[in-house]
C-alpha cells in the first residue's frame, strides 16, 4: 500500500512507469540539481515533507519505508556504517527479508540533516501521518488537503541524462524510488556498484531490478553480467 507523501499530480494506471516505450510513456525522473532546487525552495512549513522525499530519494525507499527505517550504528571495522540505513522485512515492509541501503548522495545527509534529525523527523511522521497520512500544519486534515509546490523532473535518456527535449514531468514520491535505481545504473559515481548490491539495497531480487531498470543498466555491466555467467564451449 504506497500512500503520497503530499498531493502530487495523480497518474492513471495506464501512464505507470514503462521504461521499454517511447520517452514520453516514462514517468520523470529528477537530477541531482532539479532535486536540490525544488527542496531548497520549499517553506518552512514543509521541513517535515521535505526530509521525507529527500530520504526516500537518496536511499530509494519505498513510501511506506520511511516509517520503519531505522539508523546504522557508527563501527570500527566498517567504514561509514554509520551512513547507512536499516529496512526491517517481513510484515513492516514490502521486502520479505530485511536489508541495508547506502545513500546516493552521501553530502545529502549533511545538507538535509537526514540523519542528525532522524529521530525527531520519524517521531513527527508517525504522529502526523499514521495509516492515513495527515497534514503536518494541521492534523486534521488528510495529506491530500495540503498542496506542496509540484516536483517536475526531466525524463531520463538510456544514458540516464535529461532529455532536452522533452517536457518536464511532474513527479509522485514513488518516482523518488526510481530515480535512486536508475542513478545506480547511469551515473559515473556508481559503475562500480554491481546489479548485486543495487539490488540488495532497494531490497528486492536481481530478477526484479533487471526487470524494472535493464533499459538503464550499462552496456559494460550487461557485458560483465554475460561473461562472468557464461562458461565457454571445451
Amino acid at each position: 500500500d504506497h500512500r503520497d507523501l503530499h498531493s502530487f499530480p495523480t497518474r492513471r494506471s495506464s501512464d505507470l512507469y514503462r521504461p521499454n516505450n517511447d520517452s514520453a510513456n516514462i514517468r520523470g525522473i529528477p537530477t541531482k540539481e532539479e532535486a536540490e532546487k525544488y527542496f531548497d525552495s520549499l517553506d518552512k512549513q514543509f521541513e517535515l515533507e521535505k526530509w521525507c522525499l529527500a530520504i526516500q530519494l537518496c536511499y530509494g525507499l519505498r513510501n511506506h519505508e520511511v516509517f520503519h527505517i531505522s539508523k546504522v550504528k557508527k563501527r570500527k571495522d566498517i567504514q561509514d556504517a554509520d551512513k547507512w540505513i536499516y529496512i526491517p522485512g517481513a510484515w513492516r515492509t514490502k521486502s520479505k527479508n530485511e536489508h541495508y541501503a547506502f545513500p546516493l548522495y552521501p553530502d545529502w545527509i549533511k545538507k538535509y540533516n537526514l540523519l542528525k534529525n532522524f529521530d525527531m523527523n520519524q517521531r513527527l511522521l508517525r504522529s502526523k501521518a499514521t495509516m492515513i497520512i495527515k497534514s503536518s500544519i494541521d492534523k486534521t486534515k488528510d495529506i491530500n488537503s495540503k498542496v506542496l509546490p509540484p516536483l517536475l523532473a526531466s525524463i531520463p535518456n538510456k544514458n540516464g541524462l535529461a532529455d532536452k527535449k522533452s517536457k518536464k514531468q511532474p513527479i509522485k514520491p514513488y518516482d523518488l524510488r526510481h530515480t535512486y535505481a536508475i542513478r545506480l545504473a547511469t551515473d559515473p559515481r556508481c559503475s562500480h556498484i554491481s546489479i548485486e548490491d543495487a539490488s540488495q539495497s532497494m531490497g528486492h531480487d536481481v530478477a526484479t531490478h533487471k526487470k524494472h531498470y535493464q533499459y538503464w543498466i550499462s552496456s559494460e555491466e550487461k557485458k560483465k553480467q554475460i561473461m562472468f555467467s557464461t562458461s565457454i564451449p571445451d
